[in-house]
């Protein structure tokens, strides 16, 4: 596979730390121990972990772009996860500014990692993606576990923007002009009572207000998650 199509599409392996292999063994060390800290008295978080791997025992996702054409490359598709440790507080940042969220649409769910973690929360989650894969894999393991999380499959740049109290999406991989149309999405289809919450993304415009930001750690490395809504002078005027 050819590097400007691995850089055309951003569908790429995780951001490795510095030092190589022993970088990653560090990292993935840590952060497993830090995350069985704080969650592993929860019988879901284990199970989440056991169904994935399980489900995803052959996923090959350089396979996966290979198989795309032209038509289905986005030029937005990456791979890499945040922790339901990042997760959960993330969601608590929500709640500080949104106290009565309760259901949480994840624009790009992957594996569903962050659905599946949201919904262990009490959260009533939509999670949408774009690779059906993902679908046949991962919704499965939702209703194993007797998670409530609905998967719809689509460009989330074409379906209506869901009415949940908060969206999620990970901004890593978008390039500009994608950014620039799902801003748009937002603000012509969002409300002034959803919260926006974007990883690596701030919408530094007159449109929104950042309302709290927090750097939390993902797969290698971290990402900033930014809380917005829309200004409500704005919201009302539109």
């Amino acid at each position: 596979m050819s590097l400007m199509r691995r850089l055309k599409s951003g569908l790429r392996k995780e951001q490795k730390p510095w030092l190589g292999l022993l970088g990653e063994v560090a990292w993935g060390t840590s952060l497993a121990l830090y995350e069985a800290i704080l969650l592993g008295d929860k019988a879901w978080w284990w199970q989440i972990h056991y169904h994935l791997w399980r489900a995803y025992g052959d996923w090959d996702p350089d396979a996966v772009l290979a198989s795309l054409s032209a038509e289905e490359d986005l030029g937005t598709l990456a791979y890499g996860e945040t922790p339901a440790s990042s997760i959960k507080r993330a969601l608590s940042m929500c709640r500080e500014h949104f106290p009565n969220a309760f259901s949480l649409c994840d624009l790009g769910a992957g594996r569903g990692v962050l659905s599946m973690t949201c919904a262990a929360l009490g959260w009533d989650v939509l999670a949408v993606e774009y690779l059906a894969e993902f679908l046949k894999r991962s919704e499965p393991v939702c209703q194993k576990m007797g998670l409530t999380v609905d998967w719809v499959q689509g460009d989330f740049l074409k379906l209506p923007l869901p009415p949940a109290d908060i969206i999620h999406t990970a901004g890593t991989a978008y390039p500009t002009e994608f950014r620039q149309k799902l801003a748009d999405k937002f603000f012509t289809e969002g409300t002034a009572e959803q919260g926006f919450l974007l990883q690596d993304w701030i919408l530094d415009e007159e449109r929104f207000e950042a309302l709290a930001g927090v750097r939390l750690p993902v797969t290698w490395g971290s990402s900033y998650f930014t809380l917005h809504r829309l200004r409500r002078d704005e919201a009302t005027a539109s």
